[in-house]
């Protein structure tokens, strides 16, 4: 998401199987910039109400339905920190770049924004050779983070 200058961009990153309305992307995507932070997502959960936001800027305890959803988010493009990690395969990617950007200036779940998932690849337990690489991220995810979120975070 650019507008025609050179300065910051943001990056929509949404799964082939999720919807998220105009408004909703223009409300987080505010959000984000105002409060400073360098990702935003809706929340999924219903956790919070209309103009309600919760902002994380560490990976300290924490609830998982309370995340950023991995199904659709965006995050301030120029922060080179905010990169996908090549090696995380599947499961941990999302919970990767999160993790990175509340340790680079922060992340917004904004309330009253939703995200609709229509498919979800765990409905009746991961399939090979997807349960292998999320095992094998987990380790790789606990070994650079000191915790994963599925764990309550660190």
């Amino acid at each position: 998401i650019r507008g025609l200058n050179d300065g910051p961009f943001d990056v929509l990153l949404i799964e082939s199987d999720a919807r998220m309305s105009s408004e909703d992307v223009v409300t987080v995507r505010a959000a984000m910039r105002d409060n400073n932070c360098v990702m935003a997502g809706s929340d999924w959960n219903n956790l919070l109400g209309p103009g309600v936001n919760h902002i994380r800027r560490d990976n300290s305890r924490w609830h998982t339905n309370g995340r950023i959803p991995g199904v659709a988010y965006i995050f301030a493009g120029e922060v080179e920190e905010l990169r996908h990690n090549p090696e995380m395969r599947f499961w941990y990617a999302d919970d990767w770049i999160t993790w990175s950007a509340q340790a680079s200036g922060g992340s917004i779940l904004v309330g009253g924004t939703a995200v609709e998932h229509t498919g979800h690849v765990t409905n009746g337990g991961l399939p090979e050779p997807i349960a292998t690489y999320a095992r094998e991220d987990l380790v790789k995810f606990v070994e650079h983070w000191g915790g994963s979120p599925h764990d309550g975070g660190i």
